[in-house]
């Protein structure tokens, strides 16, 4: 993620919690620490906790790892994908 998508992110958590402060030092380790994290899927995660909490969420409850951490994901994904083909299609096997 970069600068501008974390400056949009803390944005849309103050604009949720008026008491939700950003001071230099606090931009700088959420820049840090949400470096390699997927902007949609943070984005995703502040938008869930809104909804469901009365406090700011902290850094952890937003990182979305991207990579590794997605690779089940992907893999059942795409199990699904051709699940779904081989149903419509029918097997070849």
């Amino acid at each position: 993620m970069n600068a501008q998508q974390v400056m949009s992110i803390l944005k849309y958590i103050g604009a949720a919690y008026p008491n939700f402060e950003v001071t230099e030092d606090s931009m700088d380790v959420w820049m840090e620490m949400l470096q390699d994290s997927s902007f949609e899927g943070s984005l995703s995660r502040v938008k869930e906790h809104i909804r469901q909490h009365r406090f700011p969420p902290s850094i952890a409850e937003v990182i979305v790892k991207e990579g590794r951490n997605n690779e089940v994901f992907d893999k059942f994904r795409k199990w699904k994908e051709e699940a779904h083909r081989e149903r419509e299609h029918g097997s070849s096997h």
